[in-house]
């Protein structure tokens, strides 16, 4: 009877062990999983983030490359305004003449 009260106790220690092993695994799992889904709203977070300044990334390098084209454009048209300007001066002190080409 002595063997089977021992074997029962050592049982019953067990049982307890196992009981509370369970318990400290269920939390565990528990905070795993809340932490899986606060690290996805972070990711979701910096994903979005990311998005955005990629989007912002693009609109100025857009803008940029407008902005240049308009400062080529204005260029452009600078020179050939100073070039009838010049063209203009010329025609008024005689040294040009003026030529119409009409054609119908």
């Amino acid at each position: 009877m002595h063997v089977t009260a021992q074997s029962l106790t050592i049982l019953n220690v067990t049982q307890t062990a196992v009981k509370a092993n369970q318990n400290s695994l269920n939390k565990v799992v528990t905070t795993l999983g809340q932490f899986d889904v606060r690290l996805r709203n972070f990711s979701d977070n910096v994903n979005a983030r990311l998005t955005e300044t990629n989007n912002f990334f693009l609109t100025y390098l857009h803008l940029d490359l407008l902005l240049s084209e308009m400062r080529d454009l204005i260029t452009r048209a600078s020179i050939l305004f100073e070039h009838f300007d010049s063209q203009l001066k010329a025609l008024t002190l005689g040294h040009l003449s003026p030529k119409f080409n009409i054609s119908l």
